[in-house]
């Protein structure tokens, strides 16, 4: 029985946001002031990970629920 990318997120600290266009993963630190982010695009159907507005390192576990909301999305039939 495996997790859905909603709970993989959760599990490494990631909350969601649904926004009409987009699916959003978010992580803020308030005592660093620092966030991450990974942001699904439902038009384009691409994605993009950023951390304060840098380009984020991607580790497995991540790239790991990054790939099964894909599958959840779809994406991966067309």
């Amino acid at each position: 029985d495996s997790m859905t990318a909603k709970e993989m997120f959760e599990k490494l600290g990631y909350e969601r946001g649904d926004l009409r266009d987009c699916l959003e993963y978010y992580q803020e630190d308030e005592e660093k002031d620092t966030w991450k982010k990974i942001t699904f695009d439902k038009i384009d159907k691409t994605f993009y990970a950023d951390a304060d507005y840098e380009a984020m390192n991607i580790n497995m576990k991540t790239l790991a629920a990054i790939c099964q909301q894909v599958k959840e999305l779809g994406w991966l039939e067309e």
